[in-house]
């Protein structure tokens, strides 16, 4: 509009995706599932919750019935748990890939992440583990904030788990640091950690008041309050039925509970 004095009032509080007919009715993965993204992008590791807390909450899950995938690039830059009894997808294909996988999925669970606003776009519930790094306001597909203006509400609103104005860090605001601890590349470095072992993930503050029952809650109130269907009695176990995707791998180690990319 600055640049040339035509007013566009957003209509919807979404992206706008699409996909092929053969994609809308073919799903990449079988069966009922959650996607889980258990890390994000390298350049970011304030992002990161707990690796162990992914895997808590995958269990607990699984107990109830809700089965879970795990997603996310698999390449240098990117670094994900491994976690264990759950389906992985982590480095099949690419961003299309990524898109047809939310599109075919119940919910999406993991950071603020490119994830989280394919799931808006598709009307999909999702829980974001969002800590005092960005504001609610700014990041959340809620109606709370009047954020999208003009906008058609949003249909599913997310459960967006944050802490700001909980601490001295992000009283006001989130505070938009990147890194946990120093890397000797990037110098936005969290001043408020816990204090753990050094060969075990460094986690925010922010992110580490955010707990395991806080996810499965947000999780299965989608259940609870009639946005999905009921839990099945005895859900179909996922698996990848289009294998044919460029399925791009990379090499890592563990190190204690820490996961790094080699």
């Amino acid at each position: 509009m600055q640049c040339t004095g035509v007013g566009v009032p957003p209509r919807l509080a979404k992206p706008d995706l699409h996909l092929t007919d053969y994609e809308k009715a073919t799903p990449p993965i079988s069966g009922r599932y959650w996607l889980m993204f258990a890390g994000g992008k390298r350049d970011i590791i304030v992002k990161h919750w707990d690796y162990g807390r992914y895997q808590e909450v995958a269990d607990a899950l699984i107990a109830k019935g809700v089965h879970v995938v795990q997603s996310g690039a698999d390449r240098t830059g990117h670094l994900h748990a491994s976690l264990e009894n759950v389906t992985s997808v982590v480095g099949w294909g690419g961003v299309r890939e990524l898109i047809w996988q939310i599109y075919h999925s119940e919910g999406v669970i993991g950071p603020v992440t490119c994830a989280t606003h394919m799931a808006a776009a598709f009307d999909k519930p999702c829980v974001v583990i969002a800590g005092g790094r960005e504001e609610p306001w700014w990041a959340a597909y809620t109606n709370e904030y009047n954020a999208f203006g003009p906008a058609a509400p949003v249909v599913v609103e997310h459960r967006f788990l944050h802490t700001v104005g909980q601490l001295d860090c992000c009283k006001d605001i989130g505070c938009w640091k990147r890194q946990v601890v120093p890397d000797g590349e990037v110098d936005h470095n969290c001043l408020n950690i816990i204090e753990r072992p050094i060969d075990v993930q460094q986690q925010p503050r922010c992110m580490d008041m955010i707990t395991v029952d806080d996810v499965i809650n947000g999780v299965m109130s989608y259940y609870e309050e009639g946005i999905l269907p009921a839990v099945a009695a005895n859900p179909e176990e996922p698996r990848l039925v289009v294998p044919n995707a460029k399925r791009q791998t990379h090499k890592h180690k563990v190190i204690g509970d820490v996961y790094i990319p080699s």
